[in-house]
């Protein structure tokens, strides 16, 4: 594991060499597909060209070689030179697992760099893909890593808080920001395509008003066609905030494919959702009975009428077949093979549009240990720890801005609604909210317009009520 010292400086009075002082650690993981000559990689000032840190070269065993170093903030571009073919590799900020800056998967064999993508203001160019340090908007997990986007659909970003802030509440198109939201960065790691799309409040993406959470959708190629994302190329996609024209460091990059004949189709697996432990079914264990606690959920697929179930396992001598209708399987049947105590099995799920004349490829497959009926309870316990619930602040709030931050039981859901009532049932504010994956963080401007008193905010998701009381002192 190699660590090279930080050499980039200023000169001083004495013509001494100042190093700046390193702020962050990164780690270079280039994967080898045999043994080998390491490439060699070099750190190069964004704006100077100026070389920061460079490395690589000699002997390389097959797998993952680790390369350590640190920079100072700054933007600065990453260069790899003598990539063989098979090889990949990821920059990332140091730890376990690290967040990702450019994730190579499929890298070209020589030398690979990010191609800049140039606009004016130049200040929301894209100014270096190595930014220190990473910025803090990110995709939404459902979002992050998916293979398979289709033209039309929405690649959806967290939101935050200042750009929020910004949103006019109940505001036209022609009175909101065009110079606040935020650029979704759509890159090849090898060189070649690069495009940034700015998000801003002012124009729509052809998605619903919701507030503020609009501009966190953007419609994959909904653009010209000159720059449209090329179908069949992994690319990286990473986003920053922007305010008044002023852009904050690129986040984490996420892997993103174009693929439309595999979006048209594409596969699913068991829920793996954090913070949802009614559904929650990757990786788990079960007892073997019909009861709803007991399921398996897979990640439901728009347009799909039947799912099909495959369970293996070393003992089973052919592979247990279901196919329901639901996104859901029932365990506890009585005909055919069962899922047995004590043993641990891998399970796929595939979706079907035509009631199961053909089906989707195959997910990534999940492990399931079913245990015996006399732990049930005791597990139960453990998966209800996290519950629905919602908080608002600051509470007594000035009337400017109330935060919102609400976690619902039912992941499937799209939408909110969310009521603000004085004491005498008036309603003084109304608003309908883009949730997805059962999480909202949204920032509601109540612009000064409430006055001084307590009002109580009910908000409706699915089957749930919410309801909170709100004190205004100014």
């Amino acid at each position: 594991m190699l660590v090279l010292d930080f050499v980039l400086g200023q000169l001083n009075a004495n013509c001494n060499c100042v190093g700046l002082q390193c702020t962050t650690d990164l780690t270079l993981d280039i994967t080898m597909p045999a043994f080998g000559t390491l490439p060699t990689w070099e750190l190069r000032e964004d704006a100077t060209d100026i070389l920061v840190q460079n490395g690589g070269g000699g002997f390389a065993n097959p797998g993952v070689n680790q390369q350590n170093t640190c920079l100072p903030e700054g933007n600065f571009r990453l260069i790899m030179n003598g990539v063989p073919t098979g090889g990949s590799y990821v920059l990332r900020t140091s730890g376990n697992p690290g967040t990702r800056i450019i994730d190579n998967i499929t890298t070209t064999a020589g030398t690979t760099s990010v191609t800049a993508f140039s606009t004016t203001p130049a200040a929301l160019s894209s100014n270096g893909a190595v930014q220190v340090p990473v910025g803090q908007t990110d995709l939404l997990f459902t979002n992050c890593d998916k293979p398979f986007w289709k033209s039309g659909e929405y690649v959806v970003c967290n939101e935050d808080a200042q750009v929020a802030a910004a949103w006019v509440l109940n505001g036209a198109n022609t009175v909101q920001s065009a110079t606040t939201g935020y650029d979704f960065w759509f890159y090849d790691p090898n060189g070649g395509y690069s495009y940034i799309r700015q998000r801003r409040h002012n124009v729509s993406d052809n998605f619903a008003n919701v507030g503020s959470s609009r501009t966190c959708h953007m419609k994959v190629n909904n653009w010209a066609t000159a720059n449209h994302i090329p179908d069949g190329v992994k690319l990286n996609v990473r986003v920053r905030a922007v305010v008044n024209n002023i852009p904050a460091n690129w986040g984490p990059a996420c892997r993103f494919v174009r693929d439309e004949a595999l979006a048209a189709c594409p596969p699913t697996k068991l829920f793996d959702l954090q913070g949802f432990p009614q559904f929650y079914s990757c990786n788990v264990t079960r007892a073997f009975i019909s009861n709803a606690s007991n399921r398996l959920y897979a990640r439901p697929v728009s347009g799909a009428n039947k799912y099909k179930f495959t369970i293996t396992s070393a003992e089973l001598a052919t592979p247990i077949v279901k196919v329901v209708n639901t996104y859901y399987l029932t365990l506890g049947w009585t005909s055919g093979p069962t899922m047995n105590v004590g043993e641990t099995y891998d399970v796929t799920v595939q979706a079907s549009f035509n009631n199961g004349a053909s089906y989707c490829v195959v997910g990534d497959a999940c492990s399931v240990s079913i245990i015996s009926n006399a732990v049930v309870g005791q597990q139960s316990i453990v998966l209800d720890g996290q519950r629905s619930e919602l908080n608002m602040w600051p509470n007594p709030n000035n009337g400017d801005v109330l935060n919102m931050s609400l976690r619902v039981a039912d992941p499937f859901i799209s939408t909110v609604n969310m009521d603000i009532f004085d004491l005498s049932g008036k309603r003084m504010i109304a608003r309908t909210i883009g949730i997805q994956d059962g999480v909202l963080n949204t920032t509601i401007d109540l612009n000064g317009d409430v006055a001084v008193g307590m009002y109580m905010v009910k908000i409706i998701a699915g089957e749930e009520l919410f309801t909170q009381r709100v004190v205004i002192q100014k």
